[in-house]
């Protein structure tokens, strides 16, 4: 069965490019998966997980030195006076007692 998914896995690729493709793929592995049991169909979403944890390693190394160039943030810098405060000169006091405001 290992030269037959081989050879099946070689003519599925020819299509690999078609926007299809990945349609294709989840319904041969939803119809082909009817007849198994669920602990049989979970061995084989382990496997998938697998090659998805493999194929993001790839992915984060080759874009390892890019990305983190690419993601570094510039520091904000804001200048103000000391003598202006929150609402301007004398930082918005009113005069009005600050325990009896309730906003």
């Amino acid at each position: 069965f290992i030269e037959y998914a081989g050879m099946v896995a070689a003519k599925l690729t020819n299509y690999d490019n078609s926007a299809y493709y990945k349609v294709l793929l989840k319904e041969v592995l939803r119809k082909a998966t009817e007849n198994l049991s669920s602990e049989e169909t979970k061995q084989i979403s382990t496997s998938m997980t697998v090659l998805v944890n493999e194929k993001q390693k790839e992915e984060k190394a080759k874009q390892g030195d890019k990305k983190k160039k690419k993601n570094q943030k510039k520091a904000v810098v804001m200048d103000r006076d000391d003598e202006y405060e929150m609402f301007g000169p004398g930082g918005g006091n009113t005069g009005y007692a600050d325990e009896y405001d309730f906003m």
